[in-house]
């Protein structure tokens, strides 16, 4: 089955006007890689911190963010970001991690996604394409897409998919008041992962 894919993250609500004139920063409530993810923002002049879910409430009341990456969050960690949303902030949602385990705030994440109309969904994706999959600075096999609709491809030139031996893939299943921006490349299938 040809793989559609709203990508590793899910665009919950973009900034408004409210946050355009100032300097982009971002908060991460979930780990982040230092030389993979947080020096590359950094050198585009993104400013950005880490946090545990659990301090998500505090850091978003400093009105220092206009976006938040999160995962599995519990459920203050979810109220903030609702309240975040509600003032125009903006959030990525990454498929939840975890899902082998029984957890509660895993599974109140995922109902709390679906709320809003994104259905976590696990699959392991491949791209029949050899030539238009790289291996990254982890070694993680990528797929490349430039199948990305405005207004999110201005200056955006494609993106990278994580495919099959990456762990916690996934995308989500969107109601119709969504619209997928980004997709992955044509060449791209997917099959459901077993979470084991």
């Amino acid at each position: 089955m040809r793989a559609t894919l709203f990508g590793l993250f899910l665009i919950c609500c973009l900034t408004t006007p409210l946050f355009a004139a100032e300097k982009p920063a971002v908060l991460f409530a979930m780990p982040a890689h230092n030389g993979y993810i947080i020096k590359p923002l950094v050198a585009q002049g993104i400013a950005v911190d880490v946090c545990a879910p659990a301090q998500l409430s505090e850091r978003l009341a400093s009105g220092k963010f206009n976006v938040v990456v999160v995962s599995v969050l519990p459920e203050e960690g979810r109220k903030a970001v609702d309240a975040f949303m509600a003032k125009g902030g903006g959030v990525f949602a990454c498929n939840p991690e975890g899902g082998t385990q029984d957890n509660k705030d895993w599974t109140n994440t995922n109902e709390w996604l679906t709320q809003w109309g994104a259905r976590p969904r696990w699959e392991q994706y491949r791209d029949i394409d050899t030539k238009n999959v790289v291996k990254d600075m982890l070694g993680l096999p990528l797929s490349w897409s430039d199948n990305i609709l405005p207004p999110v491809k201005e200056g955006v030139t494609g993106v990278l998919t994580i495919l099959r031996g990456a762990q916690n893939i996934g995308s989500f299943n969107l109601t119709p008041a969504w619209t997928p921006v980004v997709r992955g490349a044509a060449t791209m299938t997917s099959t459901p992962d077993d979470l084991k």
